[in-house]
């Protein structure tokens, strides 16, 4: 099953058991041709896995398909992912184009505007592309732990702006 090779997958990446995340991404991309959620489940996986090439050529399989046009606005996600490869592969202009019909297919997908908006500055400005925010990777004990603590430095430092981005 597609949503327990996913799970497990993120499950082994968190624990530090990488060659167990990418034995599980292999037999995602080994199924993800089989069905929509699949490729969904698949691209998930992919993204925490930095595996951009393999996340753009599922996600071409889903448009080929007309499968985004199925999925509604859980597709938004989709978009959002492929975006973020993109970016890192170096196709702004694609990611640009990507985050644009995330927003458009569903509004409420934050990292896609926080994404745009980072593109507009300059090079040496930028935090670079990302496909999920930081409490996507930490647990949830260990995301309050880490939020708790750096309140603490942005208000010695009365910085508020670094404490939002460095939660991003």
């Amino acid at each position: 099953d597609a949503s327990a090779l996913g799970s497990l997958a993120r499950f082994s990446l968190l624990s530090g058991r990488i060659d167990d995340a990418l034995a599980s991404a292999q037999r995602l991309k080994a199924i993800y041709s089989t069905s929509y959620a699949h490729a969904a489940k698949a691209i998930e996986v992919l993204a925490y896995l930095g595996d951009h090439d393999d996340i753009i050529q599922a996600f071409e399989w889903l448009q080929k398909e007309k499968a985004l046009d199925v999925l509604g606005a859980s597709a938004g996600y989709l978009y959002h992912l492929a975006a973020a490869a993109q970016a890192h592969l170096g196709e702004t202009g694609k990611a640009r184009k990507l985050w644009k019909k995330a927003l458009e297919v569903n509004p409420e997908i934050e990292a896609a505007q926080e994404n745009l908006e980072d593109l507009e500055k300059s090079t040496g400005e930028r935090n670079g592309p990302y496909a999920y925010a930081l409490q996507q990777w930490l647990s949830p004990k260990a995301s309050e732990d880490l939020e708790k603590e750096m309140r603490t430095v942005s208000k010695d430092n009365e910085n508020e702006a670094v404490f939002e981005r460095s939660m991003r």
